[in-house]
């Protein structure tokens, strides 16, 4: 079994769906110090390397952290400029946001990027568009798929597992081996699906259950595990008040839930995608 993979979504606070309506200019403040050094520390400790896909716009505010993340040895890659979802960009300002991002993370990486993830998931069925945009500009992979479908997001019936993504079916492993497609994991039983591996899931679920579903995922497939550096923090008294639910939403378990990760590399081996891909060379063979 290969290696399973480890994935940060490199944003703050203020572009998450919890605060988006509050933020200000008067309260605009970013809280991303204390959770990435708490990150970087976490990976040193059990010699972990991760994929942060960044935010362009983070990346021009921090790059001295963007920098410290690089110079740990972590990958770096794209995850957009602005936080916005695919379906309220125009192609052409798709394309912008790669590109600025890139630029941006280039100049501090020296390094080429090469993966994505959209924001929210939004990459779906109605946005195919978007795979041929990432080959044509000269992306290895991608990370956009939530295999099931959410309130907010997701694509029912995508695989499980790492496959080759074509415009022409998302769903289906492509003959064509252009853009490798990494979607995130989930429990999947006869009857039944259940979002598990990281993100506001793993922080809500309590920690034998989300255990325990991260190992019936690995019986079967390599476990795609996420977060996002703002869970890690209780923002209730750094940041706007957004309605009881939505503080609920995005600080319930956020102090404990670095404890909880830490369970899960300690259960099992985790890289990060770049890594991944060049010691699985052969792994597609089975489709």
């Amino acid at each position: 079994m290969p290696k399973n993979i480890f994935t940060i979504d490199y944003e703050d606070w203020m572009t998450t769906s919890h605060y988006k309506a509050v933020v200000k200019d008067t309260n605009k403040k970013y809280l991303l110090e204390k959770p990435t050094h708490q990150l970087l520390d976490l990976l040193e400790r059990h010699q972990v390397k991760a994929t942060f896909f960044v935010l362009g716009q983070v990346a021009k505010d921090c790059s001295l952290l963007i920098r410290a993340i690089n110079n740990k040895g972590h990958e770096i890659a794209n995850h957009g400029y602005s936080h916005t979802p695919i379906h309220f960009l125009s192609p052409n300002d798709f394309i912008h946001e790669l590109r600025e991002t890139n630029k941006i993370l280039e100049d501090i990486t020296q390094k080429k990027v090469k993966g994505f993830r959209a924001p929210f998931f939004s990459l779906n069925q109605k946005s195919p568009w978007v795979i041929d945009t990432l080959i044509e500009e000269g992306f290895v992979y991608d990370s956009s798929i939530f295999p099931m479908k959410t309130p907010r997001y997701g694509v029912n019936k995508a695989p499980l597992k790492p496959y080759y993504i074509s415009s022409e079916n998302i769903l289906r492993h492509s003959q064509q081996q252009e853009l490798i497609e990494f979607p995130i994991s989930i429990y999947k039983s006869n009857f039944l699906k259940i979002p598990s591996a990281g993100g506001i899931y793993g922080r809500f679920l309590p920690e034998k259950i989300f255990l325990k579903l991260l190992k019936e995922i690995h019986k079967q497939n390599l476990i795609h595990l996420y977060i996002h550096p703002w869970e890690l923090i209780n923002k209730r008294e750094l940041a706007p008040h957004p309605g009881w639910i939505k503080n609920i939403l995005a600080n319930y378990n956020s102090e404990q839930y670095i404890n909880k990760l830490e369970k899960a590399i300690q259960l099992f081996q985790f890289t990060n995608i770049e890594t991944w891909i060049a010691e699985n060379k052969s792994y597609f063979n089975q489709y």
